[in-house]
């Protein structure tokens, strides 16, 4: 089992594109057991993110080198499932649930879950989207993200 993080720091959302996205191709399979969004602005402003399952996007994905691998004994592999952002044409498609959705404030304001379980885990089974989209609130943000692989 290969463990993951990926980061997209120092962003400024728009709410059309993905913060960041895991795409997993077919026959790939992951859990998605730990995300973060925070910010440093200097007066209150609201922000919302939601980490959900999505769909239907299309051309490349625009690959993020911000991928650290966690777990030493696996320094050889390589991430299976995809990080990136934003898709070359279409961005994908939010599910209307979430695995996990939160308001926040950009002023010094954190968001942070860790799954304690692994029933708490979101499971992803290529091919399969995973977003990380802030939709309400446009301050610059950091977003990051941890995964396994099995």
């Amino acid at each position: 089992m290969a463990l993951y993080t990926g980061s997209r720091l120092n962003r400024t959302p728009t709410g059309s594109q993905d913060e960041w996205t895991l795409d997993a191709a077919s026959g790939e399979v992951g859990a998605l057991y730990f995300v973060e969004a925070g910010a440093e602005a200097t007066t209150t402003n609201a922000m919302r993110t939601r980490w959900t399952y999505s769909s239907a996007a299309s051309g490349a994905l625009t690959t993020l080198s911000s991928v650290l691998k966690t777990d030493p004994a696996q320094q050889a592999l390589t991430n299976l499932i995809a990080f990136g952002s934003p898709y070359a044409t279409t961005q994908p498609t939010l599910d209307a649930g979430d695995w996990y959705a939160e308001g926040w404030n950009a002023l010094g304001g954190l968001v942070r879950y860790q799954a304690g379980l692994p029933q708490d885990e979101l499971i992803i089974i290529g091919p399969k989207l995973v977003s990380c989209r802030n939709v309400v609130g446009t301050q610059v943000s950091d977003y990051i993200c941890k995964w396994r692989e099995f």
